[in-house]
């Protein structure tokens, strides 16, 4: 992990964790707390990131995650999930084995090269945010090479000129993270180095906010496997639609899934994304994000058959 210690912890309260969360504001980013003696302090900051393209141990702590207005997730080292909602308190296990990730499965699904591409990491981080402003939608991504014939009726369509926002975005962070780690300079040019990756993260992180929050708008986003944003508003098709029942899979234990009816699974939201998923001509795969804070992944990762898993949260 990347760590910022402050040279000083802050007592924990409202007033100094809403000066802070900023920070925070992302899936990646946590808040450190700690107790001593008997008073709750934060000490600094972590970044849950991959380290030379593998994914890191579970973190050895209690996790406390925001996913939704009134919506709240616990989970613990010990594998032990609490999601707290405005009306009920649910009591979980997670049992996602170590090294498991959903990069692997994004990118098995729409046929990537690289088992642990970015693509697949920016597009998980834009259905986590999806969740997390909550107020629902729905995310398709389409196979680049199929873009073009996505089959929906989108509402909105993106000019080409500003379709590239996640790209440039992506681009621009990993620029200058990469001249940053292999610097050598030294005084103001290190100043300024660093300011510039600043900026970046932060911009990657706003862009990854802008296209979740087209989610609000009635209908699904579209982008592309390459992570053009095609439109927002998209509506699908789902007359002729299979009645077959699809594979539910538990997201914090892969080992449990059964068949299900796909009327099981939720409200039109859910219907229209398995939908879609199965009649595109394609690799695809869709998010859906419901209003109580639970997120969903529909794919065909062997090609064939529908999956759905859920609840999706972020890699440990």
């Amino acid at each position: 992990w990347q760590v910022i210690a402050l040279s000083e912890p802050s007592d924990l309260d409202v007033n100094t964790l809403r000066r802070i969360a900023p920070a925070a504001d992302t899936s990646s980013t946590v808040i450190a707390v700690e107790d001593v003696n008997d008073r709750l302090q934060i000490w600094g900051l972590i970044r849950l990131v991959p380290v030379e393209r593998q994914h890191p141990p579970r973190l050895p702590a209690v996790m406390i995650h925001g996913t939704a207005p009134g919506h709240v997730t616990v989970t613990s080292a010990k594998s032990e999930v609490l999601m707290i909602r405005p009306d009920r308190t649910v009591i979980l296990e997670d049992r996602r084995p170590d090294g498991f990730g959903y990069n692997r499965i994004i990118s098995r699904s729409l046929g990537l090269d690289d088992f642990f591409s970015s693509e697949a990491s920016v597009l998980l981080s834009v259905a986590l945010s999806m969740r997390s402003q909550g107020h629902g939608g729905t995310l398709i991504v389409v196979a680049s090479d199929r873009a073009d014939r996505h089959g929906t009726n989108l509402k909105y369509p993106t000019h080409v000129d500003t379709e590239r926002v996640l790209r440039n975005a992506l681009e621009t962070k990993a620029k200058h993270s990469e001249s940053w780690v292999n610097s050598s300079l030294y005084g103001l040019e290190a100043e300024f180095a660093c300011e510039q990756r600043s900026f970046a993260h932060r911009s990657f992180d706003e862009a990854v906010k802008f296209v979740a929050g087209l989610g609000a708008v009635d209908g699904a986003v579209l982008v592309s496997s390459d992570l053009r944003v095609l439109g927002f508003g998209a509506f699908i098709d789902t007359a002729g639609a299979s009645a077959a029942p699809v594979t539910d899979i538990d997201g914090l234990n892969p080992e449990n899934h059964r068949s299900v009816q796909r009327t099981s699974l939720g409200g039109a939201r859910h219907q229209s994304a398995v939908a879609f998923v199965e009649k595109f001509d394609g690799a695809a795969i869709a998010f859906v994000a419901s209003q109580d804070g639970v997120l969903s992944l529909v794919a065909k990762p062997d090609g064939r058959a529908i999956v759905v898993m859920r609840p999706v949260l972020p890699d440990l």
